[in-house]
């Protein structure tokens, strides 16, 4: 059994065997991330310059389910050509060995393999401040992708310094976070007026309820825009809140919507047994959840709304 083989045996074996909080999970998946990131290297050899390879989405933020799709980029030190040639080559790599490894490409291209995404740190910069002042929907999005980064293997530093450029960014343009508001304002209803769930009505998920778009995006999309307003570093959404918790302003809400998030990750890893794809697992069909449990993820949808209610009145400045 070869290298490869044999992580991909130790992720299949453990990955439902041993794993039941998010914190275990995720530090399970980085260790097979920073393993296949040294089974590409031993591919094609050491890196010439110093460099971060970085993950973002779910992954930055600590919050991968069972199942998962990629979201990570590369930073490199020094932009000569033989440098690029090297990265653009590991980054194509590493996305290729993760995808063997049970972890689907990415359906908007955000990973090494798309120069959008490897760059050298100078590039990095420039390309951060550009998405910034463009102001246009893709360039908001891509800037908010890169906002949920986190160093996996390298120097952590290239994270840490563009990230610092990005939130100055900010609050040299503070009119620019009326855009990123406007890149999350649309939440699907969940609840009724009477408490009734709102389920998929047709397809393949028909009498399902959509737990990503309409539960988990909903506190993931809102505690996001608040670290870049208030300038929280953090990467992962409960680090998020905890540092928002600190601040007068929003020291009573914010406890609250930690709460039912963090009910709504435990939530989510029950599912473990009843899923069998990353797609599959966002789905859950209400007339099989027991009366109690429903009654949680009521709670669980009605904060999620509330919370972005009231984001909704900071963007405003109320």
């Amino acid at each position: 059994m070869n290298e490869h083989q044999s992580l991909v045996s130790l992720k299949n074996n453990y990955l439902f065997k041993y794993f039941s909080d998010n914190r275990s999970l995720n530090l399970f998946h980085d260790q097979v991330m920073k393993k296949a990131f040294q089974l590409s290297i031993n591919q094609i050899g050491p890196p010439p310059c110093s460099f971060s390879w970085f993950v973002m989405g779910s992954a930055g933020r600590s919050e991968q389910g069972i199942f998962s799709d990629q979201d990570h980029g590369l930073v490199f030190e020094d932009d000569d050509e033989k440098n690029m040639l090297y990265f653009r080559h590991l980054g194509k790599e590493l996305t290729d060995e993760l995808y063997r490894l049970g972890y689907s490409y990415c359906e908007g291209k955000v990973m090494s393999s798309n120069i959008l995404w490897c760059r050298s740190h100078k590039e990095w910069e420039e390309q951060i401040n550009g998405w910034i002042e463009q102001g246009s929907w893709e360039s908001i999005r891509n800037a908010t992708i890169f906002f949920d980064s986190r160093n996996l293997v390298g120097n952590d530093e290239f994270i840490e310094d563009l990230k610092r450029q990005f939130l100055n960014k900010i609050v040299s343009n503070p009119n620019v976070l009326e855009r990123f508001f406007e890149n999350i304002r649309h939440v699907r209803n969940s609840v009724g007026l009477f408490g009734q769930i709102f389920v998929e009505t047709k397809g393949i998920h028909q009498g399902e309820i959509d737990l990503k778009s309409m539960a988990y995006l909903p506190y993931v999309n809102a505690i996001r825009y608040l670290a870049i307003k208030e300038g929280v570093y953090e990467t992962s959404t409960i680090l998020r809140m905890n540092a928002l918790s600190k601040m007068m302003r929003y020291e009573k809400d914010i406890p609250i919507y930690q709460r039912y998030f963090k009910k709504l990750l435990a939530y989510r890893l029950s599912l473990i047994n009843e899923r069998t794809s990353c797609q599959s697992m966002n789905y859950i069909n209400v007339k099989n959840i027991e009366r109690e449990k429903r009654k949680e993820i009521k709670e669980i949808l009605h904060h999620g709304k509330r919370l972005h209610r009231f984001i909704e009145t900071i963007a405003k400045g109320l």
